[in-house]
């Protein structure tokens, strides 16, 4: 009796080890290595409401890809976002969290070492974001990137649709971190009093003013200004922001190209 139990336990013991042994470690997923927070990740966080502390936390604490060009922080800053933030987003190191610590090695590795090494590393290298450089040259030519600032009364998308129709050889981007040039600028609506029409006074209902900046040295490359009066038949035809956008448009062709 007593072998027999001896003889159960033995087997319940053999079992128990095949167990363990079968049961895989939890393994990391590679990919929660290579996630990265991003102005999105950053902007939902604010959008929920979390406070500036939790969300300066979480940036010290996370691989980082902030996208921090002047013109985002700015846009970022008018959507909401605290200051504090804003400033964890600029101090935030890339690729890796503020806290890790890169063990150094006192001995040197042998040649085949490290090619293994070498290899291994370009293996599970973080790829990362590159960042579109303008061109140094301030002048305007073909081929150049073009940001078109959100303006009043929609004369943005007028404007391109101008440089569009009018062919210039421009390339519209819809970011503002990949533009060589800028456009900035403000639409003016004028009033609509009923003597401006009746004694043939020729003013403006609309105005506009556009200004191009280059991005390689913040200055202003050209500027100019429109109205939406017509020429040919004085007040009784007037064109809203299409025709001041079509007028700065053809100045921008005729000054620069």
């Amino acid at each position: 009796m007593k072998a027999l139990s001896l003889a159960l336990a033995a087997v319940l013991l053999c079992q128990s080890a095949s167990l363990a042994f079968a049961t895989p470690a939890r393994q990391t997923n590679p990919q929660e290595t290579l996630v990265r927070l991003t102005n999105k990740e950053v902007m939902e966080m604010v959008r929920s409401g979390l406070s500036a502390d939790v969300i300066v936390a979480k940036i010290k604490r996370s691989r980082c890809n902030f996208d921090t060009f002047p013109g985002v922080l700015a846009e970022m800053k008018r959507n909401g976002v605290p200051e504090a933030v804003i400033l964890a987003m600029i101090e935030a190191p890339y690729g890796a969290p503020s806290q890790t610590t890169t063990p150094t090695r006192t001995d040197t590795p042998s040649r085949s070492e490290s090619s293994e090494t070498s290899t291994t590393d370009e293996t599970n290298r973080v790829p990362t974001r590159q960042r579109y450089v303008p061109q140094s040259d301030p002048r305007m030519r073909s081929g150049s990137r073009v940001y078109i600032v959100p303006m009043e009364g929609n004369l943005h998308g007028f404007i391109a649709a101008e440089i569009m129709k009018k062919k210039l050889p421009v390339t519209i981007v819809t970011e503002e971190a990949t533009a060589d040039f800028i456009i900035v600028g403000s639409s003016l609506k004028g009033d609509n009093r009923w003597y401006h029409s009746a004694f043939g006074t020729g003013q403006d209902k609309n105005e506009g003013n556009i200004q191009v900046v280059s991005v390689a040295n913040r200055s202003v490359i050209w500027a100019g200004e429109a109205g939406d009066r017509s020429l040919w038949w004085g007040t009784l035809a007037r064109g809203g922001q299409r025709k001041i956008a079509g007028r700065l448009v053809s100045k921008l062709k005729s000054d620069l190209f």
